[in-house]
C-alpha cells in the first residue's frame, strides 16, 4: 500500500506545480499585455504641420508660415522652447551637371515658434503664423518645423515656390 501512496502524492504534486506554473505565466501575460496597453495608450502623440506661401514684391520675396501641433494622445505634454523651431531655406537655381542632382538648401533663418504655448492637454491644437521678409529672392523655399518635449521631437517640412509677383 505504501508504493501506491506514494505515486498517488506524487501525482498530487505534480499537478500542483502545473497549477502553479499555469498561474505564473497568465499572471506574466497578464503584466506584460497591462504594460503594453500602457505604454501604447499614455504614450505622447502630436501632429505637427507646417504650410507655407510665398509671393515676390518689390524684388523680396516674402513667406507666410503656419504651423500648427495638435496633441492627439490621452495625456498633457509640455512644449519645450529649446529645439522647437522653424528652420528657413533658399534654393537658387544652379546649372545641373549630370542627370540628376540633389537639391543644396541654404539655411537663411531659424526662428521660434509657439513661444506663448508651453503646455499641451489632450486634444488641444495651437499655431503660430509668421511673415518674413527675405531680400534674395531665390526659386523655392523649404520650411522645416521641429517640436521637442521631454526627450521626444516630432519633425516635417515643407517646400513652397514663389507666385507671380503681386503689382
Amino acid at each position: 500500500m505504501s508504493i501506491g501512496v506514494t505515486a498517488m502524492q506524487q501525482e498530487s504534486h505534480f499537478g500542483e506545480i502545473l497549477g502553479y506554473t499555469k498561474t505564473i505565466v497568465e499572471m506574466t501575460a497578464w503584466a506584460v499585455g497591462a504594460m503594453w496597453g500602457y505604454l501604447k495608450t499614455f504614450k505622447p502623440k502630436l501632429d505637427a504641420s507646417i504650410s507655407g506661401d510665398v509671393w515676390i514684391e518689390n524684388k523680396s520675396a516674402y513667406l507666410a508660415i503656419s504651423a500648427r501641433v495638435s496633441n492627439i494622445g490621452l495625456r498633457s505634454f509640455k512644449l519645450l522652447q529649446e529645439g522647437t523651431a522653424v528652420q528657413i531655406f533658399s534654393y537658387v537655381p544652379k546649372q545641373i551637371q549630370s542627370g540628376c542632382e540633389v537639391v543644396a538648401w541654404t539655411r537663411l533663418e531659424t526662428l521660434s515658434v509657439f513661444t506663448k504655448h508651453t503646455f499641451l492637454a489632450p486634444g488641444e491644437t495651437v499655431g503660430d503664423e509668421i511673415l518674413v521678409g527675405v531680400r534674395d529672392v531665390g526659386q523655392a523655399f523649404k520650411i522645416d518645423l521641429r517640436v521637442v518635449s521631454k526627450g521626444i521631437e516630432w519633425n516635417t517640412s515643407t517646400t513652397v515656390k514663389p507666385t507671380k509677383e503681386h503689382q
